[in-house]
């Protein structure tokens, strides 16, 4: 009798954990591992990758403001106090370049922290009892959303225009003020500067995006590898290289 009751206990514990099992239908491109997984599965895999981009996303464009105001507030600053008047141009040319890098991370943000936020503003703000599919269904277009934000951020794009607005730069000193020498070491250096602000930015969710996709929820959020961070405080700025897990 006891063995037959533990059984009964048992069937109910497994329907019950089949019942509030939700299984969702799978986004457009998805292959058919995704659908057979669970909704619950599915939206955990998406915030805890949200959260984790969201994070770093978060220290990369507060670092890099950090950096460009400081370079910014700086060349300003000395200009009016600097005699040689080739000098002075120079350094109104280096406000002027990391004033313009201010305003493209303001203005064309990245857009994961918004995503994650906005994700679990939903969650909290979800009737009860909550639609499954309805909230996974918000979840994949938000994470699809960061995902596309992270490729159009690092993408050839972004590395084109790069070097089409440091040449500009270099091209207004030489051409304008005859600055010659000047205008190619700003254009240098501020493609170097632009090229550390692509490659340092966050990545992940492409990946995790296609894992997703092809039902892939399997792993570690995160795992060890190399990478590079911009810093800043004050007095100083720069670039760290270290492991992120």
């Amino acid at each position: 009798m006891r063995r037959g009751m533990f059984l009964c206990i048992a069937l109910f514990l497994l329907l019950g954990r089949e019942a509030t099992a939700a299984v969702c239908s799978a986004p457009e491109g998805a292959g058919s591992a995704l659908a057979a997984r669970d909704a619950h599965q599915r939206m955990t895999f998406i915030r805890d990758h949200l959260r984790q981009q969201g994070r770093s996303s978060r220290i990369w464009t507060r670092s890099w403001l950090g950096i460009n105001t400081a370079f910014a507030v700086g060349a300003f600053g000395l200009a009016p106090f600097t005699a040689d008047r080739g000098d002075r141009t120079d350094l109104i040319a280096v406000g002027a370049m990391s004033t313009a890098s201010l305003a493209t991370l303001l203005l064309l943000p990245l857009e994961v922290d918004d995503d994650e936020k906005a994700l679990e503003a939903k969650l909290a703000a979800a009737p009860s009892p909550a639609e499954p599919c309805a909230q996974l269904a918000e979840a994949e277009r938000l994470f699809a959303h960061a995902a596309h934000s992270e490729a159009l951020g690092a993408g050839p794009l972004s590395h084109l225009l790069n070097i089409a607005v440091n040449a500009a730069a270099g091209a207004v000193l030489w051409l304008g003020y005859d600055r010659l020498e000047s205008g190619a070491v700003n254009a240098g250096l501020g493609l170097i500067f632009g090229e550390l602000t692509i490659l340092t930015q966050p990545t992940r969710l492409i990946g995790a995006q296609e894992r997703y996709l092809r039902g892939e929820l399997g792993g570690a959020v995160s795992s060890l590898r190399p990478a590079v961070m911009p810093w800043a405080r004050a007095g100083s700025a720069g670039v760290a290289a270290f492991w992120e897990f």
